[in-house]
């Protein structure tokens, strides 16, 4: 769950397994009974547009929109700099000096 704004109950929400990123946290009950809702529309989140059939990938670093039309290469940019960092993780391992 990716939420531009601050939630409140996030040790709860974590506890249950859902994984989410916010902008803060903020301890206000307050009660709304009716709000505006839709879906299936572009939205802006985090100064970022983000339009249906976008990618969204998020990990504990942060997340990232990709558009459906760049995903092949941003994939494969994205393996070439995982071996690249698996590689210099394992000389680091066996003692060698980053340069």
């Amino acid at each position: 769950m990716i939420i531009d704004g601050a939630v409140r109950d996030t040790t709860q929400i974590r506890e249950v397994g859902l994984p989410i990123w916010m902008r803060g946290v903020h301890g206000g009950t307050g009660y709304r009974a009716l709000f505006d809702a839709d879906f299936d529309n572009p939205i802006r989140c985090g100064d970022v547009t983000v339009v249906p059939g976008d990618y969204i990938v998020a990990d504990g670093d942060g997340g990232i929109v990709i558009p459906p039309d760049v995903i092949v290469e941003v994939v494969a940019a994205a393996i070439e700099i995982e071996h690249k960092e698996v590689f210099t993780r394992e000389k680091v391992h066996e003692g060698h000096p980053l340069e």
